[in-house]
């Protein structure tokens, strides 16, 4: 008994130590927290790993961790919430499906000072393994992963503050132009959708929501005739208006953290063209983040399908069309392509 005893406490330090380093691998909470669940469910004979953050400020599960990539399901969701019900205590689930299977559930609480800071959900191909798990091993592993599911809270409320902060601003620019808050709103979207697609980071996805809700903020500073003017600008008025991008970046300055220097970028650079004939600056595709050149992409497609003072917006094939004809000189291509399998 006391060499299995030593030989288990072994594989534990072990297995500490492997979920310590994915932990730790790089300054992405979201994939480290993925890795790590990875590993923990390898050693409890789980299918699938979830971590469901909570926001004491609003009052509701705020960010999904999930490993293996994807969803969580609805009975998921259900253990979750019921292990906050219970008072923060561990909750099995008869079962969940999955595959066409069905497996049983159990929900952990993650607590910083009797604090819930998330859930953990395991998706187990039998109770046996679970149960293993929250009798033998809980008190090993789980803590490991308190603090990075805190610094990840911490990103994710910091994330929510800066968009409704941005938000504030959006609605202060739909009062000069009602257009441009509606165009931000759809390049978001579209954004997101290609750089889900081409399997972007979650601190990407992060930078291109606030990046493109915020890509034409600095019109605010342009004169009200020339961003409501129905017919063609003229070359003084289009100097004027190339300035948006160094002032939309000014007005992120303020906002004091490393996690919007990407969004600034977005500002400042959607405009930029591949060959380096863009504006404000002239740099080209090798400068350009990715970030960059899917925001870009989802400007001018949004662009050219919606209505416009001079025109009516195109059709989706024919504006895609258009834009492959910019490939490789204005846009990334790839992106271009990537849209066209989205789009059509």
């Amino acid at each position: 008994m006391k060499e299995m005893r030593i030989e288990e406490s072994g594989l534990s330090r072990e297995l500490i130590e492997t979920i310590n380093e994915k932990l730790t691998t790089s300054g992405d909470y979201y994939k480290n927290i993925s890795d790590a669940l990875e590993v923990l469910c390898q050693r409890i004979g789980a299918v699938k790993g979830l971590i469901k953050l909570y926001s004491r400020y609003d009052k509701d599960f705020i960010q999904d961790i999930v490993w293996p990539e994807g969803l969580s399901t609805r009975e998921e969701n259900d253990v979750a919430q019921r292990v906050l019900d219970c008072g923060n205590k561990p909750y099995f689930h008869s079962r969940g499906v999955k595959d066409g299977a069905n497996h049983p559930l159990m929900g952990l609480p993650l607590l910083n000072n009797d604090y819930p800071l998330g859930v953990a959900v395991f998706t187990g191909e039998t109770y046996d393994g679970l149960r293993v798990f929250l009798q033998n091993d809980l008190h090993n592993y789980i803590p490991l992963l308190i603090v990075p599911a805190e610094n990840m809270l911490l990103h994710r409320v910091l994330i929510e503050s800066y968009l409704r902060t941005i938000e504030s601003l959006a609605i202060a620019l739909e009062a000069k132009d009602n257009y441009t808050i509606g165009h931000s709103n759809m390049v978001m979207a579209h954004s997101l959708a290609l750089a889900t697609e081409m399997n972007l980071n979650e601190a990407s996805l992060d930078a291109i929501e606030i990046g493109a809700l915020m890509h034409d903020i600095g019109k605010i500073g342009v004169r009200d005739e020339i961003l409501q003017k129905e017919g063609q600008l003229t070359g003084d008025e289009f100097e004027e208006m190339k300035q948006h991008p160094i002032i939309g970046e000014q007005i992120l300055v303020p906002l004091k953290h490393e996690m919007m220097d990407l969004p600034r970028k977005i500002v400042r650079w959607h405009h930029e063209r591949m060959d380096g004939s863009g504006y404000p600056d002239g740099v080209k595709s090798d400068v350009l983040p990715i970030e960059v050149r899917i925001v870009s992409v989802a400007d001018i497609f949004e662009a050219l399908t919606s209505d416009r003072p001079y025109r009516k917006a195109l059709e989706i094939k024919e504006a895609i069309e258009i834009m492959k004809k910019m490939v490789p000189n204005h846009i990334d291509g790839d992106i271009v392509k990537t849209l066209e399998e989205l789009m059509l």
